[in-house]
């Protein structure tokens, strides 16, 4: 493409040095067919006088004479030659056919110079110009006027030019006309021949000037140098320079294997929660005894009951099962439910903990000992929020079958709701009644779960920790950060929750879970 573009160029800047060279040739042609023809008839005329007075040459001996008239003639001869010019070139400007050509030559005078130099540059810009542009164009409008101005001024010129060649021309023949009278004792027809002669010296002088004028235009044509001069020529390598093949490979290569590792990091850095129970297993120190899935039926929270297959059912009896085999001891029966922050499903789980024991025809209790914001009775049909624990706890009187109260839609399952919420929650769960409290329960009931507060909020339940037999920490997916499981793991290894195990409450069904054999979506 570039060598394309530098021969374009040359080829242009060319055809425009061709076109004024061809439009002067033509002129210069022109005017020798016309030049030629006065020179012929002269010469003719000149042959013709000669016979008609059987004239011959004067000779030396005349040349002492006549040398005076010679210089006058001379004088005459180039003063006519000049002017001659002057008119052609008048005639040349005021041909319309050449409004827009360039003057081939110019006058022998200053001001006629300097204006016809002025005249062809304005001329040379407009040939420029008139090869990119319309002739609507503004620039070539400006160009037309300064034009038809500067051609004014060159016709004053040459007109300034003929006045003062009018004047040198009379003056020469003024002094042609005394040389003449010395001359009176010369034949008639010498000086009708001399007259002749002159009038075929100025022919001649225009003929060779015209024919010089010829050749320098030729020489112009024949010259081929371009207007750009091309250093080296442009040239392309059949092999790109960049990007390198075997650099790119390299660098893919890296980055394939960096890339995932950096991921990962980022992913660590930035995302502080966990999704699935296996992320789960990485980052707690105790044992994951289950998940539940996401609860698809809005608006029950109590899923766990009799005759029921779905899959958050078998995911409850899963749980289940587990926590059985952490009971191990012969009285072991009170399962504390946590979480570390509120909004992780803490009581929706022990609901249905409690109510999958109860399944097992085992008598089981389910106490909201969340007593700064119980929850129970707001989730379980057909139960009161008091009396509850509080009740209990502030009321000496108050006995449990006072607070007790039964879930209907499972047979086995007491609750004893959390009551109203008392100003001192703290110092309640400190009272000696609470060792009463969990005695009658031991003795009244097979399983005892009790709904807590979250222990990174309150320590409600590093209160109740030593009545538990095991402790069920609820995480939920998406939702509890990683440093709140690392702070359950700080309170299991210092002993302010025993036994305990983690459940991830909330995730999302997939196949990888591992419960999809005899199970598919929930059905009623």
């Amino acid at each position: 493409m570039l060598n394309t573009i530098i021969a374009l160029y040359n080829e242009r800047g060319q055809r425009e040095k061709d076109e004024q060279a061809v439009n002067t040739g033509k002129f210069i042609e022109d005017r020798l067919g016309l030049i030629y023809k006065d020179l012929t008839g002269s010469e003719a005329e000149i042959e013709a006088y000669k016979r008609a007075h059987n004239m011959i040459d004067v000779g030396l001996q005349t040349k002492s004479l006549i040398g005076k008239q010679e210089i006058a003639d001379r004088a005459i001869v180039n003063i006519e030659t000049k002017y001659r010019i002057a008119a052609m070139i008048k005639d040349f400007v005021n041909d319309p056919a050449n409004r827009n050509s360039y003057i081939p030559f110019s006058a022998d005078s200053t001001s006629a110079s300097g204006s016809i130099k002025a005249y062809n540059a304005l001329v040379m810009e407009r040939m420029h110009l008139a090869a990119s542009a319309t002739d609507d164009n503004q620039a070539m409008h400006r160009l037309d006027e300064q034009i038809e101005t500067m051609r004014a001024n060159v016709v004053r010129g040459i007109d300034n030019t003929l006045s003062a060649l009018k004047i040198q021309l009379a003056r020469a023949n003024a002094e042609s006309a005394a040389s003449m009278g010395e001359m009176s004792s010369y034949p008639t027809e010498e000086r009708e021949a001399r007259a002749l002669y002159r009038q075929q010296g100025i022919q001649n002088t225009l003929y060779t000037f015209l024919l010089q004028k010829r050749e320098e235009n030729a020489l112009v044509l024949a010259a081929t140098t371009p207007k750009g001069k091309v250093v080296d020529h442009a040239y392309a390598k059949s092999e790109p320079v960049a990007p390198r093949k075997m650099v790119v490979l390299f660098m893919a290569l890296l980055a394939s294997l960096l890339l995932p590792m950096l991921l990962l990091y980022l992913k660590n850095m930035f995302y502080t929660k966990f999704s699935t129970e296996a992320e789960l297993e990485d980052i707690a120190q105790m044992p994951v005894i289950g998940h539940i899935h996401h609860n698809r039926h809005t608006g029950e929270n109590l899923v766990v009951q009799e005759g029921r297959t779905w899959t958050i059912v078998e995911l409850f009896r899963y749980v289940r099962n587990n926590i059985q085999f952490m009971l191990t001891g012969e009285n072991d029966k009170v399962v504390l439910v946590t979480s570390s922050v509120s909004g992780e499903g803490k009581s929706f789980v022990s609901i249905n903990v409690a109510s999958a024991f109860a399944l097992l025809g085992k008598r089981v209790a389910l106490v909201g000992m969340d007593i700064r914001k119980p929850r129970l009775a707001s989730m379980l049909d057909g139960i009161n929020e008091v009396p509850g624990v509080t009740g209990y706890l502030s009321q000496p009187a108050t006995t449990l079958a006072d607070v007790v109260q039964h879930v209907s839609a499972v047979d086995g399952l007491d609750v004893i709701v959390g009551g109203a919420i008392p100003p001192n929650p703290s110092e309640l769960l400190l009272n000696a009644r609470v060792k009463q409290f969990f005695d009658e329960l031991r003795a009244n009931y097979d399983i005892i779960v009790v709904d807590s507060a979250p222990v990174a909020m309150v320590s409600d339940t590093f209160s109740l920790s030593k009545w538990a037999d095991a402790t069920v920490c609820v995480t939920r997916a998406a939702y509890t950060k990683r440093m709140q499981v690392k702070q359950l793991n700080r309170l299991v290894a210092d002993g302010r929750l025993k036994n305990a195990g983690i459940v991830i409450n909330d995730t999302k069904p997939n196949a990888d879970n591992g419960y999809g054999y005899g199970y598919g979506e929930d059905v009623n």
